[in-house]
């Protein structure tokens, strides 16, 4: 009887158990939802550079150029010739001035007509600067666009001044405003000063007595002396 009794409990017991481990099974879990952090790996993180759209950074890159390009020194590029020491073409910045330009050709050679040029004025691209040398400014020869900042780029031709002339010089007693101001060191100012002292003093008795107009220095008349005269 006793060991039915024993069988009869571990039979039992036994069922029990594998009720109650069937009735852990059917109950229902309770799951915590995910959060939003949890969900996205830190490792795939979404980059704002990676996420753009192909559309988006070609307009980034664009604007980045156009920034460079913006940022890009303009220079302007000269012919420096005549009385200077290494002529040839030079590379300066847009705002560089003749006197730049001929410091870049290794600057004046010992004869050269160093007030020829305005120093101060700024360069053209393409420009050619012609510096002659004393002795051709001091013969009457003008220089085709030399001096006037056109920038034609045309080859420095040497030609006769037009106007009334005695033996290549110039009569200021008859010399209109245009031929006057081809005399080196005479610009319309000065020009027009010579034609108003010649009309109140009834021309010019002398070449020297130029000097008495206004405007009118001992360096300037070093210059012409030699390229007028007077009848």
């Amino acid at each position: 009887m006793k060991s039915k009794y024993r069988l009869y409990i571990t039979v039992g017991l036994t069922v029990l158990m594998c009720l109650c481990a069937c009735g852990r099974s059917d109950a229902p879990v309770a799951l915590e939802p995910l959060s939003d952090t949890d969900s996205e790996d830190p490792e795939y993180a979404e980059d704002p550079a990676v996420s753009s759209t192909d559309g988006q950074t070609t307009q980034k890159n664009a604007a980045e150029e156009e920034n460079g390009d913006a940022k890009t020194v303009q220079t302007v590029k000269v012919h420096v010739c005549g009385a200077v020491r290494s002529p040839g073409v030079y590379e300066l910045p847009a705002q560089a001035r003749v006197a730049d330009a001929i410091l870049a050709a290794g600057d004046f050679e010992g004869d050269a007509d160093i007030d020829y040029w305005n120093q101060a004025s700024l360069l053209t691209d393409g420009q050619q600067i012609y510096v002659p040398t004393e002795e051709e400014t001091q013969s009457g020869l003008k220089i085709t666009g030399a001096g006037d900042l056109s920038g034609n780029g045309q080859d420095p031709l040497m030609q006769q001044g037009s106007g009334q002339q005695d033996g290549g010089k110039l009569n200021i007693n008859t010399a209109s405003l245009s031929e006057l101001m081809k005399l080196p060191g005479i610009g319309e100012v000065k020009a027009g000063a010579i034609l108003s002292y010649r009309e109140a003093k009834g021309g010019f008795g002398s070449v020297d007595e130029i000097l008495k107009v206004d405007g009118i220095k001992e360096g300037v008349y070093q210059k012409i002396s030699g390229l007028i005269c007077v009848r």
